[in-house]
């Protein structure tokens, strides 16, 4: 038998020892590389002293002291905050009366024919009370099919169905009447003129100038924020300090109710002239506050 040559079993062993350090090397630098993942929630601080980072073979830069910590500062809920409130009660000056008329016919145009006459009658009613046009404003006016409900037989079966009759026309405006003493008659006098097709809906109440008032008011909500920031302060344990801020939360505004008609229609009916009280209203105002703890 031949015996390999002795240079051919020096290079073989060369090689296979360049390929395990190879495969050595190659396998160092797969254990010493590491993943890094950095949460912004879950990192606190960075030190300016920890070790670089290597990425891409380059050495990050140190984290300056400045930005070791991140803090948030707000003024939101710095200090006492409370609602003042202030309400007065005020005799009302102005009714306003919710009134209208509703006609039928088989027409939509017989409809507002008949519609327009009679409130052409209410209109010229409430001008004879002394009412002014300016104080006379629509505020609704519909046009509504009417249908009846009819059984018929369909394929030995009893069913329904709609038949139209007609259309109902409403027309309905607001009235301000300034003379409170004579809300009454003008709402006498107006439902006369207009027959069995006027409709009342309602009264209600409201002061025509808020003005006299808002300085009441505002001085009330102060007032009453301060009262009780100091209550709250005292409390706490703690010294109110000086106002930080202060904003309207609603503007002075009156808390007034519509009042139902049936009972001033029944008296028409029985001839009798309609009742109008206005009573008193209540006007209200609020403002938020928050003053400083010392």
């Amino acid at each position: 038998m031949k015996l390999p040559n002795k240079n051919k079993i020096r290079d073989h062993f060369i090689f296979i020892s360049m390929a395990l350090l190879l495969a050595f090397l190659i396998s160092g630098c797969n254990d010493d590389t590491v993943g890094l993942s950095v949460s912004s929630t879950s990192v606190k601080s960075l030190e300016a002293s920890d070790s670089h980072i290597v990425s891409s073979g380059n050495p990050m830069p140190p984290v300056p002291p400045e930005s070791k910590f991140m803090t948030l500062s707000s003024g939101a809920g710095t200090g006492i905050s409370v609602v003042g409130e202030s309400t007065i009660s005020v005799k009302p000056d102005i009714a306003i009366l919710d009134i209208g008329v509703e006609t039928f016919a088989e027409s939509v145009a017989l409809a507002r024919q008949f519609a327009a006459k009679e409130m052409g009658s209410v209109i010229s009613a409430l001008k004879k009370q002394g009412v002014d046009d300016s104080d006379i404003q629509t505020s609704r006016l519909n046009i509504s099919p009417s249908y009846d409900y009819e059984e018929i037989m369909v394929r030995g079966k009893r069913t329904g169905r709609q038949v139209l009759t007609g259309y109902f026309v409403n027309n309905v405006v607001k009235v301000r009447i300034r003379e409170l003493e004579k809300a009454g008659e003008v709402i006498d006098r107006t439902a006369s003129a207009g027959g069995d097709s006027i409709r009342i809906n309602g009264i209600s109440f409201t002061v025509d100038d808020l003005s006299p008032y808002k300085v009441l008011l505002r001085k009330g909500a102060v007032e009453d924020s301060l009262v009780k920031a100091n209550h709250y302060a005292a409390e706490s344990g703690v010294t109110l300090g000086p106002l930080i801020s202060l904003s309207e939360t609603s503007s002075p505004a009156i808390q007034s109710f519509q009042k139902d008609m049936a009972f001033g229609m029944r008296a028409m009916s029985e001839s009798m002239p309609t009742s109008v009280s206005g009573g008193e209203l209540d006007i209200h105002h609020s403002i938020q506050a928050t003053f400083a703890i010392n």
